[in-house]
């Protein structure tokens, strides 16, 4: 799939197509508690489980990967549950365009509920989620185990 974007192209493409290298190595720049080479394997494996990376159609544009999305599905729900853009490339609207391509996705396979755990303390993606009708159903006490942060659940319907 591909969407114009400011000034480039944005391209979505499965993990199995991208290196899963930059992928793991965008992982561990973006969170403090990145996800391990088997994690990721295991998010490959499966009919349910989506890893997507995207990517600026014109080759010569750096970085590469600009970000990725993972999520699951089961039947009528799903759940996003790692999302992440490049540091250089924040507030350029690329997580609104892996949201946006992941609720088509997940539309056409007869999905109808999404659901997130997001950090209490991370303003800035619940204000992302909002703006893409999720709403506040939950609270997970100490749910980050690096901080013993709570995690907001948050759903959204399609």
């Amino acid at each position: 799939m591909a969407a114009e974007h400011e000034s480039f192209q944005l391209e979505l493409r499965p993990a199995a197509v991208v290196g899963l290298e930059e992928i793991i190595d965008l992982d561990q720049r973006s969170f403090a508690m990145p996800w391990s080479w088997q994690m990721f394997i295991d998010e490959l494996s499966g009919d349910d489980k989506r890893l997507y990376g995207v990517f600026p159609s014109n080759p010569d544009m750096s970085p590469l990967l600009l970000g990725f999305v993972c999520f699951h599905h089961c039947l009528d729900e799903a759940t996003l549950l790692r999302i992440a853009v490049h540091p250089d490339k924040k507030r350029k609207g690329i997580a609104s365009f892996l949201i946006r391509e992941m609720m088509v996705l997940l539309k056409d396979k007869g999905v109808k509920k999404i659901f997130l755990e997001v950090g209490i303390s991370n303003h800035a993606a619940r204000r992302l989620y909002r703006s893409f009708d999720f709403q506040l159903i939950g609270r997970r006490p100490e749910y980050y185990s690096g901080t013993r942060e709570d995690a907001l659940i948050m759903k959204a319907m399609l």
